[in-house]
């Protein structure tokens, strides 16, 4: 039997910060697979670890709990939830399981406890709840996060028309250097730089020799 313990994030508006949820299952009422069999060497733990590890096993998931709670999820939270199959026998550490921590855990804003099976909508054969962290995000996360929520054909539609503005201005600066002063109409011209830009032929614009050369000459008198 495969057993599966899930998890989810969520980032701050601005990106900032993301919070990691561990998802469990509480009040389960028989265990999924004999816990001689999927706890290691269960039988020499003590009356407490034997609890411990029992309770850590009850709250992992099965398959079908594990595709149902992501559907919910997803159709709910617009959340989508990760997973680690968890290989057996469980070899117990010491840890505590979350269920223990519930009523005396100090819950705060950075980390608390949430039962989304309180939720008006939940419907689930089985009861959910989830140990949440924040995180700060750093820089290189930001930007993915950022990117991905920007309205990706509006900046598309913007790159697209920088770049065919700059292939205009190339062309007809091209042509004027090598002589050719009778010039097709720029309506013509940005017709082909937009086909061209579409099989990506793309002309960027960067500064200009002059301007390197004052950047540079600014920074040289600076240092002196």
């Amino acid at each position: 039997m495969k057993l599966f313990k899930p998890y989810s994030s969520t980032q701050s508006p601005d990106g900032r910060e993301k919070k990691v949820f561990q998802w469990f299952i509480v009040n389960r009422k028989q265990p999924l697979i004999d816990y001689r069999q999927a706890i290691w060497d269960y039988e020499i733990l003590d009356g407490r670890q034997k609890l411990y590890a029992e309770c850590s096993l009850d709250e992992l998931f099965s398959e079908y709990e594990l595709l149902t709670f992501k559907d919910f999820l997803l159709k709910n939270s617009k959340t989508e939830v990760k997973f680690n199959e968890q290989n057996l026998p469980l070899f117990f550490t010491g840890e505590k399981p979350y269920g223990s921590l519930i009523s005396s855990y100090n819950q705060t804003r950075e980390s608390g406890f949430y039962p989304v099976c309180q939720q008006a909508s939940y419907n689930l054969p089985f009861q959910v709840w989830g140990f949440y962290s924040t995180e700060s995000v750093n820089p290189s996360e930001r930007f993915i996060y950022e990117f991905n929520n920007h309205d990706l054909e509006a900046f598309e539609a913007e790159r697209k028309k920088q770049s065919v503005n700059y292939s205009v201005e190339f062309v007809s600066k091209a042509l004027n250097l090598l002589g050719f002063y009778d010039l097709p109409s720029v309506h013509e011209i940005q017709t082909v730089c937009s086909y061209l830009n579409d099989e990506g032929y793309q002309i960027e614009k960067g500064l200009s020799r002059s301007t390197l050369e004052a950047i540079k000459s600014m920074y040289e008198g600076s240092i002196r």
